[in-house]
C-alpha cells in the first residue's frame, strides 16, 4: 500500500521592515541582510514542517520599506497614520512642510501637530520618550497618544542609522516616533558602540544599538522576536 502524507498548510505572515539610512550602499547592504535572514528562517521552518507535521510554522512574506532621511521616514509614517479617503475613494494625506532645513525638535513637533488627528496631537507635547526610565524593555503605554498611532502597522520592526545628517537624525526620529505612540521595536545602527552612545540611543527610546557591520545573528534574533509563535496542527489537537 502507498502511504500518503498530507502536509499541513503553511501560514503566510507578512513581515514588514522599515530601513532608514542616508547612505544608499548601507541601505542596500541592510536590505540584502534582512532578505538573506528571512530566506534562512523560511528554509529552517520548511525543514521542521516536513519533519514534524504537528506544528504550523509561518512562511514569512517580507516587505521592506526604505527611507533615506529621518524626515522622509517620519513623513511616510505620518502619511500612513493620517491617510483618509476623499469622495472618489482616493487616499490622501497631509505632508510635513518646512521653510528651512535646520530644524529643532519643537519645530518638527509643531508641524506634526498640524497633520495628526486632534486627539493624537493633543498629547504629543505631553509625552516624551516611549520608554520608562531604567526599564528600556518596557514600553510606557501612558505615552501613547492615540489608538491609531499605537496600532500603526507599517512596520513590525525599524532599523535606523543613528548619525544621519540633517535635522532629524536617528535619535530624534526615535523620540518623535515614541512620542506619537509608535510601539514597534526600533533598533539603531552605527559604527560607534561606546557606552555613552548606547545610553543616548536607549534614552531616545531605541530598543538597542547595533554596531555596524550589523551581525546576521542579531538581525535573525530580532526578526524572530516579532514573528508569531508556532501553532499546533488542527489534526493534532
Amino acid at each position: 500500500s502507498i502511504k500518503t502524507t498530507v502536509k499541513a498548510p503553511r501560514r503566510k505572515v507578512e513581515l514588514r521592515v522599515l530601513l532608514v539610512d542616508d547612505d544608499a550602499m548601507n541601505l542596500k547592504i541592510m536590505s540584502r541582510l534582512v532578505q538573506k535572514v528571512v530566506k534562512e528562517i523560511n528554509e529552517e521552518n520548511d525543514v521542521v514542517q516536513q519533519t514534524d507535521g504537528s506544528v504550523l510554522l509561518p512562511h514569512l512574506d517580507l516587505v521592506i520599506r526604505t527611507a533615506s532621511t529621518g524626515l522622509g521616514a517620519i513623513s511616510a509614517i505620518l502619511r500612513d497614520i493620517t491617510a483618509n479617503s476623499n469622495e472618489d475613494g482616493e487616499s490622501f494625506a497631509p505632508s510635513l512642510r518646512f521653510v528651512h532645513e535646520n530644524l529643532t525638535e519643537d519645530e518638527v513637533v509643531s508641524a506634526m501637530e498640524k497633520v495628526l488627528p486632534h486627539e493624537a496631537a493633543e498629547g504629543l507635547r505631553l509625552s516624551s520618550s516611549g520608554l520608562l526610565p531604567g526599564r528600556r524593555e518596557k514600553i510606557d503605554l501612558t505615552s501613547i497618544t492615540n489608538e491609531k498611532t499605537a496600532k500603526w502597522s507599517g512596520a513590525n520592526v525599524i532599523f535606523t542609522d543613528v548619525q544621519m545628517p540633517g535635522s532629524i537624525d536617528g535619535l530624534m526620529l526615535t523620540r518623535l516616533l515614541r512620542r506619537i505612540g509608535t510601539i514597534c521595536p526600533i533598533y539603531g545602527t552605527s559604527a560607534r558602540g561606546d557606552k555613552a552612545f548606547q545610553y543616548e540611543c536607549t534614552k531616545s527610546g531605541m530598543d538597542k544599538l547595533l554596531v555596524k557591520p550589523v551581525a546576521r545573528e542579531d538581525v535573525k534574533e530580532i526578526l524572530l522576536s516579532v514573528v508569531p509563535p508556532m501553532e499546533t496542527s488542527p489534526a493534532q489537537q
